[in-house]
């Protein structure tokens, strides 16, 4: 199953650039690329164990009309744990000694359709965009501590991919040849039993 989701989110990925391509050989406009950076906050049960995290990664896209691009975006996210948190919610007796980290990142391969409204003219457009893709999560978490003279270690280490949705809006600001964007999403990674779910925001320098 899981070959199967990767297969078909290979193929949209493949089909919009393919059809990008034969946009731009007819002359609908240049394919734009850049790379992005933002924060991101998980959301749902558990989300306030872990702190505010980042985002990494890079968006490329197609014009097909002059209000509507395909591509896609390649990312990485990452967030560590809360440690007081987790303290606090473990209940840690007097006199223990207690170290948490470890970390939950995910690499996500979305292929992406983006609409785009820009006035004739105008340096500044609006889009909204939605993606469907796939998501390659890892967590791990280590416990070290020491109790009465006993120190002890536990770790643990998970991996999971998932298909999931991107949902996304954001302004575009052109700079003479170059374009600076400002844009939130919304990740849904269907995971079993409840969905993962976590948004960032972006600021993107498109060329």
């Amino acid at each position: 199953m899981k070959r199967y989701i990767a297969g078909v989110v290979a193929v949209v990925f493949v089909s919009f650039l393919a059809l990008g391509s034969v946009a731009y050989s007819q002359g609908a406009g240049k394919m734009t690329y850049g790379p992005y950076v933002g924060i991101a906050k998980l959301t749902g049960d558990g989300s306030e164990y872990w702190k505010m995290g980042f985002t990494v990664g890079g968006t490329a896209f197609y014009p097909v009309t002059s209000k509507i691009l395909v591509g896609g975006r390649l990312g990485y996210t990452r967030f560590t744990p809360d440690e007081d948190k987790l303290k606090e919610q473990a209940g840690v007796l007097p006199g223990m000694s207690v170290d948490i980290s470890g970390s939950f990142s995910s690499i996500e391969i979305v292929p992406t359709a983006r609409y785009m409204v820009a006035p004739s003219g105008s340096k500044l457009g609006v889009f909204g965009q939605v993606g469907f893709g796939y998501y390659l999560m890892k967590v791990k978490t280590e416990v070290t501590g020491s109790y009465m003279g006993y120190s002890y270690t536990e770790s643990a280490e998970e991996s999971e991919n998932k298909p999931g949705l991107s949902l996304g809006a954001g302004v575009h600001f052109a700079v003479g040849q170059m374009g600076v964007e400002v844009f939130p999403v919304y990740n849904i990674i269907f995971t079993e039993d409840e969905s993962t779910k976590y948004y960032s925001i972006n600021v993107s320098v498109m060329f």
